[in-house]
C-alpha cells in the first residue's frame, strides 16, 4: 500500500487537498524520537509551548479509506451523515491507530538549515 517501513519527520504538509493518501489498515507512526511534521490542516494546540502539539494528528480516518476504496460512494462525502459520523469517530477516538499518526506534530513548519555551497 505504500508507506510501510518508512520514519518520516520534519516535513511540511502545507494546502494539500489531501494530505496522505493511505489505504492500507495497518498503523504507521509518522513521527521519529518526538519529533513529528507540520500539518496545515492540524487542530490542535501546544499548552507547554515546546513546539509540538499536545495531541496526536492522524490525517486520514476510516472514511477517507473508504472513499478512496470505492470512489462511486465519493457522493456521499459531504453529506450530514458523514459529517457526523466525523464527528462521533473523533470524539471517542473510534480510528485512533490505524493509518497514519503523527504522534507529536510540529506547530510550525521546520526551519531548514541553510545550502552548502560547493
Amino acid at each position: 500500500m505504500g508507506g510501510e517501513g518508512n520514519v518520516l519527520w520534519d516535513n511540511a504538509f502545507v494546502d494539500n487537498q489531501i494530505q496522505v493518501r493511505y489505504v492500507g489498515e495497518k498503523p504507521l507512526e509518522w513521527s521519529h524520537e518526538g519529533r513529528g511534521n507540520f500539518w496545515s490542516t492540524y487542530l490542535g494546540w501546544d499548552m507547554d509551548h515546546d513546539g509540538i502539539g499536545d495531541r496526536a494528528y492522524q490525517p486520514n480516518d476510516s472514511l477517507d479509506r473508504i472513499f478512496w476504496i470505492y470512489p462511486e460512494a465519493r457522493f456521499l462525502m459531504d453529506s450530514p451523515v458523514t459529517a457526523l459520523l466525523r464527528w462521533l469517530a473523533n470524539q471517542f477516538e473510534i480510528d485512533r491507530g490505524k493509518g497514519v499518526t503523527d504522534s507529536h506534530p510540529l506547530m510550525t513548519p521546520p526551519v531548514l538549515p541553510p545550502a552548502k555551497e560547493s
